[in-house]
């Protein structure tokens, strides 16, 4: 099954937020699974955070980031 098929119906938060952190690896270029996942190191502390970042947006406790005005 493909990551796109995944069904999180009834999934806890961390399974959602563990899919929420591969799509997001992959968007931005560093996924974590498949033959690209060689070519592109990721460290442990970026893996962590990512997921950690994730599972605060999947509960609702993710603080939004203000955007500083442009001068």
């Amino acid at each position: 099954m493909a990551d796109d098929d995944v069904s999180l119906d009834g999934a806890t938060p961390e399974v959602v937020a563990y899919h929420l952190m591969l799509r997001i690896m992959a968007v931005e270029g560093r996924p974590l699974t498949g033959s690209a996942s060689v070519a592109s190191k990721v460290t442990r502390n970026v893996v962590l955070d990512a997921y950690a970042d994730c599972l605060e947006a999947v509960r609702g406790n993710r603080s939004r980031r203000t955007v500083a005005p442009r001068v």
